[in-house]
């Protein structure tokens, strides 16, 4: 399950989330913890 295109790197996300970094920190708090079961599922 890719929650992001291809692994894009944080400072991807933040090109995308920049306009808001409450934003950033509420996407990390969500996927944050899929993306580390995902890089232990792979």
């Amino acid at each position: 399950m890719r929650l992001h295109d291809g692994g894009a790197p944080i400072t991807e996300l933040m090109k995308q989330y920049g306009r808001s970094r409450k934003t950033i920190k509420k996407h990390l708090r969500t996927v944050g913890p899929l993306l580390e079961t995902s890089v232990l599922d792979e």
